[in-house]
């Protein structure tokens, strides 16, 4: 509880000497109540506060989200590759093909 100890050699009749004087102080663990004190009253009222976002997420919305009049391609920046690219692993072509293997033809 909240208060703290007496101890003035006096002589303990009436109030034992582990009882704490005081009221308890009302509190929030969540830091509501530093919140309410953070905010000014008119911009409640007006809905006029702000918000703190991290530059980390602002960086990533900037990068991600849709802009007004330009195409949404949300892969553009991992896209920055030569134009004859290409893409998996390049394997020397045998002596059979794929219609070879379907129809069963022998090999030329």
């Amino acid at each position: 509880q909240v208060g703290e100890q007496r101890d003035l050699n006096s002589v303990w009749t009436k109030i034992k000497k582990t009882d704490v004087f005081g009221v308890e102080t009302p509190h929030s663990n969540d830091g509501g109540h530093v919140k309410n004190s953070l905010l000014w009253s008119d911009d409640v009222k007006n809905n006029n506060t702000l918000t703190v976002v991290s530059k980390r997420l602002d960086d990533f919305k900037e990068r991600t989200q849709p802009k007004l009049g330009e195409v949404h391609d949300p892969i553009k920046d991992s896209m920055n590759i030569y134009a004859d690219h290409t893409f998996g692993v390049m394997i020397k072509p045998d002596e059979y093909g794929a219609g070879d293997l379907i129809h069963h033809r022998e090999a030329n």
